[in-house]
């Protein structure tokens, strides 16, 4: 293309963005005269109106030759002047015998586009909505947004004014396939009392292709009549898909901020993008999750959500095994101050379903929250994962997190830490439980179910900070009915209390390289040390608080090679280390089954490098049975 194609080309795609420029190289088109006019408006045209169509780009770039080669010819001005024209038409019908045709299509598709350009934007006021909160007026509303949906998709505005735009919540805004709903900075959208159970301010159901952005919406929970129900909602999204929620506030619905789930006709929503959403004030949840796939949460703000359980900021929770919860991930959500829980994970109802689970959490912040993350409830089989990964909570009124009831066969729960600051800011005191008084706290509970282990809870580098010494313990589990397997703690990186606290130690893998998890040996007479452990500090303290007399650690199961254990005596009672049979222990003896202390401040670090053998690293004090 000569240097005029290529400004006329460069022009052609500025006009795109202008109606009026566009409807003008229209008509240069149809009027043209001159093949320079001819040729750079048709062929950029052409490629501009189908550059998504391989024939028609095709025949575009024929199209330009064919002017390119007649420009070319050795003639004069005014031989072009007389027969350009004509010799243009005839090249162009001798190409292939519907050109023609083709021509006044492509004619006909600018026209539309400019058409679509020209309706692609709809101010809701000039258009007659009021906002006043009548039925006649809400149906209006959703008249001019099916309006826009048909003409093809476009966007329909609604301007910033002082007063907020009432809809009637009954009806509420149905939004369609292709539209962009857009609110003007300062634009409010409140809902009218009702005493319904349920309603949606902004309602989203089997449509595709849509946005919403930039809406201040506000529900009616302090106005709401009755008592019932729970499913009040700001924006409701049943089996959508290719959606886009942006910079969107919603404040004081009676359920929830935001709930994306199934429709009668689709399981699940799938392929949406919810960026920068704040909830705050709502009744039950900021955003719930109950069936979705390839769904993205960026930087989420969910604040002050209670009056109806599970009063989480964030809750993921299929409501039957039809549901679905696949390639979820939510990045840098910010919770705080709500009722119970930050983020709650509740999969039980997807239990049987043979439907993998995969969630992914990063970069969560909690402030002041009851929970900060919560896993409840899993008693049976399902495959997957959910992975929390360097999460910061701070203040929270109980436990940082909390698992309860989750047995080993449910997906793999991953948490790595980033930290853990100042727990049970509404306890007075120290709180005396060991069921209850872990900062991240494991448990079944009487009431639960009593049958299969818990487990599959992979806890790794965590890092719990409690100045105000209000917790028990840093790490707590806890199972009624002793059945653990498949817990892992891995290399603490720091604990407040350098303790952990189990009613059973089976199954559990403890990677202690930092040397901070301490187990004591307080009130069960005989502790045998779990098969997988690898790095553990054990002491007397608390012995005599459950009566005095010795404790002893039973070495009987196979440790793996490599594993390293530290024990001191810090009260002035005697351990006793039992391998259950004969063992060589090097340097000193070469055959017996135990040694033992009762002087306080001894100390002493071994280490399995054989079957039958260890190695003593240090040694302090006293040990009957290993000093010479």
């Amino acid at each position: 293309m000569n240097e005029y194609g290529r400004e006329v080309a460069k022009k052609m795609e500025s006009y795109m963005g202008n109606t009026d420029s566009v409807a003008e190289e229209i008509s240069d088109i149809q009027n043209a005269q001159k093949g320079v006019e001819v040729r750079g408006a048709l062929a950029a045209g052409v490629k501009k109106a189908f550059d998504k169509s391989e024939t028609s780009e095709s025949r575009s770039i024929e199209a330009y030759n064919i002017t390119q080669d007649l420009l070319d010819d050795s003639f004069d001005t005014s031989i072009i002047n007389q027969n350009f024209e004509q010799r243009l038409n005839e090249k162009i019908d001798n190409l292939q015998p519907n050109w023609t045709a083709f021509q006044k299509e492509t004619t006909t598709k600018l026209t539309k586009i400019t058409d679509n350009i020209n309706s692609f934007y709809i101010n809701v006021v000039t258009e007659g909505f009021i906002g006043d909160g009548t039925e006649e007026d809400t149906t209006l509303l959703n008249d001019i947004i099916r309006k826009a949906h048909e003409r093809g998709g476009g966007t329909v505005f609604f301007p910033s004014r002082i007063m907020p735009y009432l809809i009637r919540v009954q009806i509420g805004i149905i939004n369609q396939s292709n539209v962009r709903l857009l609110a003007d900075k300062g634009a409010k959208i409140k809902a009218t009392p009702t005493g319904n159970s349920s309603y949606s301010l902004i309602h989203c159901e089997n449509i595709e292709n849509f946005s919403i952005e930039g809406f201040n919406l506000i529900g009616e929970r302090y106005e709401h009549s009755g008592d019932s129900g729970q499913w009040g909602h700001g924006i409701n999204l049943l089996g959508c898909s290719g959606f886009v929620i942006k910079d969107v506030k919603i404040s004081e619905c009676w359920g929830d901020g935001i709930y994306v789930g199934p429709s009668t006709e689709k399981a699940f929503c799938e392929n949406g993008l919810i960026d920068n959403s704040y909830c705050d004030d709502n009744r039950r949840n900021g955003i719930s999750i109950t069936s979705a796939k390839d769904l993205r949460i960026i930087a989420p703000k969910a604040f002050n959500t209670d009056g109806h359980d599970p009063r989480a900021g964030i809750d993921i929770e299929p409501n039957s095994t039809t549901d679905v919860l696949q390639d979820i991930v939510i990045k840098r959500a910010f919770t705080a101050k709500n009722g119970e829980y930050g983020i709650i994970f509740s999969p039980g109802k997807l239990v049987g379903s043979g439907k993998p689970v995969s969630v992914t959490i990063t970069e969560h912040k909690d402030i002041g929250s009851k929970i900060g993350f919560g896993v409840i409830k899993c008693t049976g089989p399902l495959e997957g994962f959910v992975k929390n990964i360097d999460f910061d909570y701070t203040d929270n009124k109980d436990k940082a997190v909390f698992i309860r009831d989750y047995h080993s066969v449910g997906p793999e729960i991953l948490l790595r830490v980033k930290n853990i600051e100042n727990p049970f800011t509404n306890q007075e005191g120290k709180y005396e439980s060991n069921k209850y008084g872990g900062v991240i706290s494991i448990l079944r509970d009487l009431g639960d179910s009593n049958n299969g282990k818990i487990g599959n809870v992979k806890i790794i580098n965590p890092s719990i900070h409690d100045p105000l010494n209000k917790a028990y313990s840093d790490i707590s589990i806890f199972d009624e009915i002793s059945q653990i397997e498949n817990i892992s703690i891995i290399d603490p990186v720091y604990l407040e209390h350098e303790e952990i606290r189990v009613n059973t130690t089976d199954l559990i893998t403890i990677e202690d390289k930092n040397r901070l998890l301490v187990f004591h040996l307080d009130k069960n007479v005989s502790n045998t040390l779990p098969s997988n452990l690898r790095y553990a500090y054990i002491d007397n303290k608390g012995v005599a608080e459950y009566g005095g007399g010795s404790r002893t650690i039973n070495l009987i199961r196979p440790l793996a090679n490599g594993t390293e254990i530290t024990i001191e005596v810090v009260e002035n009672h005697q351990i006793i280390v039992d391998f259950n049979s004969n063992v060589t222990v090097k340097p000193f003896q070469t055959s017996y089954s135990s040694f033992k202390s009762n002087q306080i401040g001894s100390k002493v670090t071994i280490q399995k490098i054989g079957d039958t053998v260890w190695v003593v690293k240090n040694i302090i004090g006293f040990w009957e049975g290993l000093n010479a």
